[in-house]
């Protein structure tokens, strides 16, 4: 999984959703998040990622990092799939630059991809997440539709003992 931390995303697009988990109907909103990082954050996916998507710089760029590979090498590939299968993450929003004010999704669901390598050494990044909020929730994730905000994706946090014993 290719993670965010308290990273600059904007939201493109937001499917609404009436899904059955088992007997039972729930809401779940579909995002589409997209960020722009660095093409070192590839190794996150793959160690060969980068090396295989850029090349070194020439002799008269200006490099500060000796990983760094400014230049796409296959340009023509376009946008590239990273297929993540249905991986639980935990998505935060965070709004108003104040914790309290976040809006959290532990249980969130990333699916596949896309990755666009761009000259510079960046990568365009298209997340789908699958996320199932409250009304409020819902009301605030509309409002963000087409805005940039900032936001933390990682892979889902393992239940801790108190948790599992409370739901129990």
């Amino acid at each position: 999984m290719l993670t965010l931390a308290n990273h600059p995303v904007k939201t493109v697009d937001i499917k609404v959703r009436t899904e059955y988990h088992g007997p039972d109907e729930v809401t779940v909103l579909h995002l589409r998040v997209t960020a722009q990082v660095s093409n070192l954050e590839l190794a996150q996916l793959s160690s060969t990622l980068c090396s295989a998507l850029f090349v070194p710089p020439d002799e008269e760029d200006l490099v500060l990092d000796a990983l760094f590979r400014p230049r796409v090498r296959n340009p023509e590939l376009g946008i590239l799939r990273w297929d993540n299968g249905k991986e639980p993450a935990s998505f935060r929003v965070h709004v108003n630059g104040k914790p309290s004010d976040d809006i959290a999704f532990p249980g969130a669901t990333l699916k596949t991809t896309s990755i666009l390598p761009q000259e510079g050494g960046t990568c365009r990044v298209t997340y789908p997440i699958s996320v199932q909020p409250t009304e409020a929730e819902a009301a605030r994730l509309l409002m963000l539709l087409k805005h940039e905000t900032h936001a933390t994706l990682q892979e889902a946090e393992e239940l801790s003992e108190l948790e599992i014993v409370s739901a129990g």
